[in-house]
């Protein structure tokens, strides 16, 4: 029941931003969270790989310099961003 609440909370908060804000400024909003997102993430994978132990054999595991490119090209192309809507 929380789950079809939620949806249809957010499905209202999209029409309504839709509705109301212009297109261009929703998908660079989008864009934008997105790209924070996927740092946040790769910041947590990092604290992760800090803190875990050996895993079994069998399990793949990625290099630990993955999760830092990863997240310094996302805060990289958030700065490019953000560079060049100051400049525009």
């Amino acid at each position: 029941m929380a789950t079809a609440a939620t949806t249809v909370v957010v499905l209202g908060l999209a029409l309504g931003l839709a509705l109301v804000a212009p297109l261009n400024d929703l998908a660079e909003a989008t864009s934008r969270l997105t790209l924070l997102v996927f740092a946040l993430v790769n910041t947590s994978l990092i604290r992760i790989k800090k803190r875990a132990a050996e895993l079994p054999p069998g399990i793949y595991q990625a290099p630990s310099w993955v999760p830092w490119g990863r997240s310094r090209h996302s805060i990289m192309l958030l700065a490019a961003a953000a560079a060049a809507k100051l400049w525009t």
